[in-house]
């Protein structure tokens, strides 16, 4: 490929792999100092000072650099749709952090005690690592805008009663409208100082 771009020179000639040209070390540290090592956030969570300089940097709003990260409120509402699952109207929330969809133990009494638990063989743990208290899982037939599958709900107990959640594997067999979920109301979020 004698008649290529080389990418690290930009000469026409051989290939990067075999360029003989290096860039310069300050190219190579202006490169590297837009990477952040994730050895180096574990090092400094030690440090609250630390921990301060790196939240503040990662919260842009709007244009706005704040860096005093615990006056700063971020509130986005939850995004929910309806879904009506064995004839039970349900506002699940959506989560694409959910793995699965899940539902609470109270709402798996009061509306679905007739349908039987089913064991799961994994286990599933919550954003920070704590594992949930999987009851076990039942097969319903959900409806969305049209669309009907049979799915499996994970049913969980919790100290306190909490939404049912519309997980990935659920968004799999049904696809949300995400232009209109996403649009004011549904998708705003604020930034409130405190």
């Amino acid at each position: 490929m004698k008649d290529s771009e080389c990418f690290q020179c930009h000469k026409t000639g051989p290939l990067q792999s075999e360029c003989r040209n290096t860039k310069s070390p300050r190219q190579k540290e202006e490169r590297e100092q837009h990477v952040r090592h994730a050895h180096q956030d574990s090092e400094a969570e030690g440090s609250e000072g630390a921990e301060d300089e790196f939240f503040g940097s990662i919260f842009y709003l709007d244009g706005v650099h704040h860096t005093e990260s615990r006056n700063v409120g971020i509130s986005a509402p939850a995004v929910k749709v309806p879904v009506r699952i064995e004839d039970v109207e349900f506002q699940m929330e959506v989560d694409t952090g959910a793995a699965a969809s899940i539902l609470s133990y109270a709402d798996y009494e009061r509306y679905f005690k007739y349908l039987a638990l089913r064991p799961v063989e994994r286990s599933f743990h919550a954003y920070a690592g704590t594992p949930l208290d999987i009851v076990g899982q039942i097969l319903v037939v959900a409806e969305h805008n049209d669309q009907h599958a049979t799915l499996p709900l994970l049913v969980v107990r919790a100290e306190q009663y909490a939404p049912p959640l519309l997980g990935r594997s659920w968004m799999t067999k049904i696809r949300l409208d995400w232009r209109n979920l996403l649009s004011p109301p549904n998708g705003q979020f604020s930034v409130k100082q405190n």
